[in-house]
């Protein structure tokens, strides 16, 4: 298992095991850790899955992806995130592009880009189940 720290504090764990890379992330001062997603390493795709009503940001319309995350990737290129409306498959570099910053006071949140629903669902590969 490899381990790095933000400057922040935050502890990104990353465990690899039957293709896949496990990325959760441990905040300053928490003791459980978030899961962010994991890595499909034959195809480089990161997975990640949401709820709307617990992790959509109404305000924005859109869910947010840890920055840090997104900018040091050195093992995927694509998202593959999944709620309960269907299945979506967009760039990291989209993510980072059109995504937006959202600012909240330090409360335990680690940094986030926000990219718009109206975005994501352009990108739709499957419907729910």
């Amino acid at each position: 298992m490899a381990a790095i720290t933000s400057k922040e504090g935050h502890r990104f764990e990353a465990d690899e095991k039957d293709g896949f890379l496990y990325i959760t992330l441990h905040l300053k001062g928490k003791k459980a850790g978030r899961n962010i997603g994991r890595v499909r390493l034959a195809d480089r795709v990161l997975e990640v899955s949401r709820k709307r009503d617990k992790h959509l940001m109404l305000k924005a319309n859109a869910y947010g992806f840890n920055e840090y995350v997104l900018r040091e990737a050195k093992r995927f290129d694509k998202i593959e995130l999944t709620d309960e409306y269907g299945t979506y498959l967009f760039s990291r570099q989209l993510a980072l592009d059109m995504g937006k910053y959202l600012h909240f006071k330090e409360e335990g949140f680690e940094k986030q880009i926000f990219l718009s629903l109206n975005i994501i669902t352009n990108h739709k590969i499957q419907d729910a189940i």
